[in-house]
Formats: structure tokens, C-alpha cells, sequence
């Protein structure tokens, strides 16, 4: 018979400690702080472990380009500008009229001189016929006035003084009597009166007649010749205006050149002053390209170089504008260019300008500078110690920008290797691996 232990251990309790035991709280308390203090010993060699990791990682690849010995003094800068007929205009009319015949078409070519339209002269044909009848009234009633009177004319005034002359002797010689018999009382004082009134009226009628046949003698006065002669011009400077006016309802092209538009046809009335035909000059052209101010003083006319679609051209005679544009504020350059079959008005030109740079220069591409501090740029090259090719970080003074490129100034030296892109991926010292060398630049 087996025996039985008098206090049995219940199955899953350890056989060390009391079924109900738990260790005190300074215990529990102590053993955190053990955890924690272990776990900061090895945090430190942790982040050691991983800084160290890149200085023991491999150099990275980078692309460079080498300065060569040359450095840029000029750059080219390159304007746009435009082609322009020399002459463009809208033909009009100078004499109201209706529109009776168009001789040409749009997009014609035209000679100077040709014929472009025709007005309604009919009322004009009419009022030149009536001032044609006034000119030769005004011319006969001239040349009656120069030749002055007829000699009929002169002998009847002379005829009539004389006639005159004798009423008034024989009037006298009755007043001489009529006296004596008034003194003897043989006749009244009113035959008397009679008398003498008949000699006062006979000789107002001879000093009117004979002031008559003077003036006949001297002929015509100079002041009714000269108005006569005023009255002749007058109406001849209306026959002269209206022949021009007549001239003026055949419209002819000014110069030689092509129909661009037309913007009135048959039976319409256009008033006088009225653009009626639009006419582009053929021949030379002009390209109008707009300078900067400071770009100007760069232009040598003796040595333009223009180009349209890539193909140079041929520049004659170069002016310019003398005030500054106010909207653009640039200076207004005006370059004869010679046509050609690809050359139209409206074409686009470029001009070529070189400029000097205020100092010399590297020509870097964009990529190989990034913003630094103090207003300045900055870049990296490449400088090899005994440990490898590093990267050194050194200031840039841009001179110029193009699209893809930039010209700098700086500590650059002709053979010195540089960074040219990747600039926000590297640090300055870093170390890099250079591959294959990179191209040259200047």
C-alpha cells in the first residue's frame, strides 16, 4: 500500500515558490530600469554602425565635363523682328462718285500707273462744259474792253458835242436879245428867265457829252481791265480743278506691287478721302527688329547678319528710329532686305548680334549650377587626394543664360573637371567615382 504526501504540488505551479507569491514592487521597479539602461547601451553603437555605413559604401558615378584653355569674351544674342513691305496703303478716291468698273482682282499684279477703277464722270462732263461757255464769254468781253471803242463810236459822241455846241451859241445869241428888249420894256422879265435857263441846260448837256466822248477817246480804264482779266483766271482755275477732278475718277496704283484686298465694288458710292483698294509694294523689303537700348551701341550696319527659316540674307541699307518705343521700350531698326521666293511680308527674321561679355567666361550647362548664398551661384569640381576624386564646392558669377546653358565666372581654372548634374544629391567632400571621362567644354 503506497503512501500519500501530506501536501501534493497542484499541477502547472512552480515547485520553488508559493502558489500565491509575487515579487515585491521595488523588484519590479528596479528590473525596468535595468531594461531601459541596457537598451541606451546599445542605441549609440547601433547609430555608429549606421553613419559608418556610407563613408564604407563605394564612391558614386557622377558626370563631368574638362574646361578647356579657352574661355568665352562674347556671346551671341539673337533678336526676332519682322518683314514688312516698304510701301502698303489703301488707294482711295479723291472726288465723290459711284463706282463704275474694277480693273483688277485680288491678288493681281499690278504696274504704276495701271488702272484699279473707274468713277461716274457724267456730272462732271457737264459742268465742264458750262464753265467751257463762261471762259469764252469772259474771254470775248476781254478782248472787247482791250480794243476799246469803235471809232463809229468815238465820231458820233464827237458829232453830238458839236451838235450841243451850236444849240448852245444860238440859245446865248436869243438870250443876248431877249436882255436888250427887256431893257428897251419891249418884252417881261419871264422871256428873259426862260432864256437863261435854256443856255444853263445846254451846257450841263455839253459837259456831259463831251465827258462822254473823252472817255470814249482814252478807251476803257485799267481797273475794269484788271477785273476783267481777275473774272478770265478765276473761271479758268475752275476749268483747271475740275479737269483734275475729271483725272482723278481713273484710279492708278502709286508703285508696282500686288492687290491685297478690295473693300468696295461696282455701283457703289464712296465719298472723297475713301480707301478703296489695298496695294502691297513689290520689291525691296524692310525687317523691323526691335534693340534694347544697351544692345544698340553693339550694332555695326556695315556688318548685319540676318536670317529668315535658317538661310542668311542679303542686308542693304540699315536705319533707325529716333525716339524709344514706348510700349516695348526698345529702338526700332530698319534693315533693306532684298526678296527672294521664300520672302514674303510678315515673315519672321532673326537677327545675330555678338556682345562682348564684361569679363571672360566658362560655358557650363544649366544643370551644373545651382542657387547658392548671397545672391551668388555655386557648382562642384572634381579634386583628387590620396583617398580618391572628391567634390569641392566653389562660387559663380553668371554672365549670360541661354535655353540650355549658362556662362559663369568664378575660381575655374582651363582642365579643371566639373560636376554637371546631380547637384542636390551630392555634399561638398564627398567622394565620387568619375568612370569614363566626360566630354570637353568651353
Amino acid at each position: 500500500m503506497k503512501s500519500t504526501p501530506s501536501n501534493p504540488v497542484p499541477r502547472g505551479r512552480s515547485l520553488l515558490l508559493p502558489s500565491r507569491w509575487q515579487a515585491p514592487l521595488w523588484v519590479r521597479w528596479s528590473a525596468i530600469g535595468l531594461l531601459a539602461f541596457g537598451l541606451a547601451q546599445c542605441g549609440p553603437t547601433h547609430a555608429a554602425t549606421n553613419d559608418e555605413a556610407p563613408q564604407a559604401a563605394r564612391p558614386i558615378p557622377v558626370p563631368t565635363l574638362v574646361l578647356e584653355d579657352a574661355q568665352i569674351h562674347s556671346v551671341q544674342r539673337h533678336f526676332t523682328g519682322v518683314l514688312q513691305a516698304r510701301r502698303e496703303v489703301a488707294v482711295g478716291v479723291q472726288v465723290a462718285g459711284r463706282i463704275v468698273a474694277l480693273e483688277v482682282e485680288t491678288g493681281q499684279a499690278v504696274a504704276q500707273g495701271e488702272a484699279l477703277l473707274r468713277l461716274d464722270d457724267r456730272r462732271l462732263q457737264s459742268a465742264k462744259r458750262t464753265l467751257t461757255a463762261q471762259i469764252a464769254a469772259a474771254e470775248a468781253d476781254l478782248a472787247r474792253l482791250r480794243e476799246g471803242p469803235r471809232r463809229e463810236t468815238i465820231d458820233a459822241a464827237r458829232a453830238q458835242v458839236q451838235a450841243l455846241e451850236e444849240e448852245l451859241a444860238l440859245a446865248e445869241i436869243r438870250l443876248a436879245r431877249r436882255e436888250e428888249l427887256l431893257a428897251a420894256a419891249s418884252t417881261s422879265e419871264e422871256d428873259v428867265d426862260v432864256g437863261r435857263a435854256q443856255v444853263k441846260t445846254l451846257q450841263a448837256r455839253l459837259a456831259g457829252s463831251q465827258a462822254q466822248w473823252q472817255e470814249l477817246v482814252n478807251g476803257t480804264r485799267p481797273e475794269i481791265l484788271l477785273a476783267a482779266e481777275a473774272n478770265l483766271d478765276a473761271l479758268r482755275s475752275q476749268a483747271d480743278s475740275l479737269e483734275i477732278d475729271l483725272a482723278d475718277t481713273l484710279v492708278t496704283a502709286p508703285f508696282a506691287g500686288r492687290v491685297q484686298r478690295i473693300l468696295a465694288r461696282e455701283g457703289a458710292v464712296v465719298p472723297a478721302g475713301m480707301g478703296v483698294i489695298e496695294l502691297v509694294e513689290d520689291g525691296v523689303l524692310e525687317a523691323h527688329v526691335g534693340l534694347p537700348l544697351v544692345d544698340s551701341q553693339f550694332l555695326d550696319p556695315k556688318s548685319v547678319r540676318l536670317t529668315a527659316n535658317g538661310q542668311p540674307l542679303e542686308v542693304g541699307a540699315v536705319r533707325t528710329l529716333p525716339t524709344i518705343d514706348d510700349t516695348y521700350r526698345t529702338v526700332a531698326w530698319i534693315f533693306e532686305v532684298q526678296p527672294t521666293a521664300d520672302l514674303r511680308p510678315g515673315s519672321t527674321v532673326r537677327l545675330h548680334l555678338e556682345e562682348p561679355l564684361e569679363r571672360a567666361g566658362w560655358s557650363l550647362p544649366l544643370s551644373a549650377i545651382t542657387e547658392g548664398v548671397r545672391g551668388m551661384w555655386s557648382g562642384y569640381v572634381i579634386e583628387s587626394d590620396e583617398t580618391g576624386p572628391r567634390l569641392r564646392s566653389v562660387d559663380l558669377e553668371v554672365l549670360h543664360t541661354t535655353p540650355d546653358a549658362v556662362i559663369v565666372h568664378g575660381a575655374l581654372r582651363a582642365g579643371d573637371r566639373v560636376l554637371t548634374e546631380g547637384l542636390d544629391r551630392v555634399v561638398p567632400g564627398q567622394r565620387v567615382d568619375l568612370g569614363v571621362d566626360g566630354p570637353t567644354r568651353e
